[in-house]
């Protein structure tokens, strides 16, 4: 039985790295796509919302394929480039130079991405260091939290509680994707529901506190329906904030929110 297992196994990792190999040789004609939208974009200095949603459409289809085929790099250069265009998504008749420069070096690092994984070289620690760069660029003047609930409802609940305070909100559904995104990206702040699914609200900060990130300390949040959980010590739960979802809730996330960022304000000499 242990002989007839190894060649299913062998022959199982052969037909994903042809997979594997069959995305990045068609990955360059989307991203050759993308190119042409920005040069459109640019000519006219702004886009349509066909035009944005293309865009959007194809980096959604590159982070979703990207993490199935165990390039991450690929899916954190979408979710970040999405963001940048969620920024601008109220105005797109007329769009900054420095917005499609950006977008145009988002595009450079995909490419770079397939460059070095067709060499075999799965190590992207200069790409990952550019990709910091552009953050640091784009959301320079920016607090970022990220909040993490499977229900668009509930995600959109408490996103109105956060709109007045000076921090942008990025959203995950689910636990394993809200762990990639907040080991890989600089994040202010984590709020996350408990009940989320593939890695729950409570194991995904324990994972960031054992991780080697350099967001391993920051603040977090976890938002729950147990209310005896919410009388807990903060170290049961690895949280430094416990809300429970009740009529409350809003408020007590606004509140929560708005004392972390004054503790950060006040270590910045703010």
């Amino acid at each position: 039985m242990e002989k007839d297992r190894k060649p299913d196994t062998d022959m199982l990792q052969a037909m994903l790295r042809q997979l594997r190999s069959v995305f990045l040789d068609d990955l360059p004609e989307r991203l050759d796509k993308l190119d042409n939208l920005l040069l459109a974009i640019e000519k006219r200095g702004g886009a349509s919302v066909d035009e944005f949603n293309e865009l959007y459409r194809i980096l959604h289809s590159i982070k979703g394929s990207g993490g199935t085929h165990g390039l991450h790099i690929l899916s954190a250069i979408c979710h970040q480039f999405e963001d940048s265009l969620n920024a601008v998504s109220g105005h797109l008749a007329e769009l900054s130079q420095a917005f499609i420069d950006s977008s145009f070096n988002y595009v450079s690092l995909l490419r770079a991405v397939v460059d070095q994984a067709r060499r075999g070289n799965d190590t992207f620690l200069e790409i990952e260091r550019k990709l910091l760069e552009l953050h640091s660029k784009d959301f320079a003047v920016e607090r970022a939290l990220l909040l993490v609930d499977s229900s668009r409802f509930s995600a959109n609940y408490y996103s109105q509680a956060l709109k007045e305070l000076p921090v942008r909100v990025v959203v995950e559904d689910n636990g394993y994707a809200a762990l990639l995104r907040v080991l890989q990206e600089p994040f202010d702040i984590l709020v996350t529901s408990l009940e989320v699914p593939t890695l729950n609200g409570k194991a995904l900060i324990g994972a960031l506190r054992l991780s080697a990130s350099p967001n391993r300390d920051i603040k977090t949040i976890l938002l729950t329906s147990n209310a005896e959980l919410g009388k807990q010590k903060m170290r049961a739960t690895d949280a430094n904030y416990v809300v429970v979802k009740n009529p409350e809730a809003m408020a007590n996330l606004h509140d929560a929110v708005s004392s972390i960022l004054e503790i950060l304000d006040n270590a910045s000499g703010k």
